[in-house]
């Protein structure tokens, strides 16, 4: 084996990057209504009563649907979506909102 083959052999693979797609409420009122809601609640959930770390936007539920790769749909708010089918080459466009609380 040449010494270039096998520098190419041992060459990390590239992989194919891919993010899973997260964006907003298409409906613009409605995010900015829900925004409003999360700004009034310190960043808590306006569709929740309690006010638990689980509630925190994004909150936990999301999370966990985010993580399945057959989940698409709505949070539980409807502020984010998420696409079942990654897009590649793109980053997240979900957007913590606490801080602009």
């Amino acid at each position: 084996m040449s010494e270039r083959s096998r520098w190419k052999d041992a060459a990390p693979k590239k992989k194919e990057a891919t993010h899973m797609a997260i964006r907003l409420n298409e409906d613009k009122e409605l995010v900015a209504q829900i925004r409003e809601g999360l700004r009034r609640r310190g960043g808590y959930c306006p569709c929740r009563l309690e006010k638990t770390e689980d509630n925190k936007c994004i909150c936990k539920e999301f999370r966990e649907q985010m993580k399945d790769p057959n989940f698409e749909g709505y949070c539980h708010c409807m502020l984010y979506y998420k696409t079942k089918d990654p897009i590649k080459e793109e980053p997240s466009h979900a957007e913590d909102h606490s801080d602009q609380l």
